[in-house]
């Protein structure tokens, strides 16, 4: 069994994720794939949870921000689909 741990700067757009899918398709071993969260990710929820408590409008905004980057990214790896 192989255990790889992808850090959040190796995910943060779609050609990480792409070379992430490259590098585990080369083992025909059990695997366990360990992924951080995309990018800035988990700072931004931090960031997000403050502001929850400070200032909604721009809360919403930054929430608005995240959810666009993510969508960026499912998008560009799978045009096909309705993101």
């Amino acid at each position: 069994m192989l255990v790889f741990k992808f850090g959040g700067a190796s995910v943060k757009d779609s050609n990480g994720v792409k070379n992430l899918t490259n590098i585990v398709r080369k083992y025909s071993d059990e695997l366990v794939i360990v992924v951080s969260a995309l990018g800035k990710t988990t700072n931004a929820l931090e960031e997000i949870l403050k502001l929850s408590y400070e200032d909604a409008d721009k809360c919403r905004r930054k929430l608005e921000n995240l959810k666009s980057y993510h969508n960026v990214i499912i998008k560009e790896l799978f045009p096909d689909s309705e993101a």
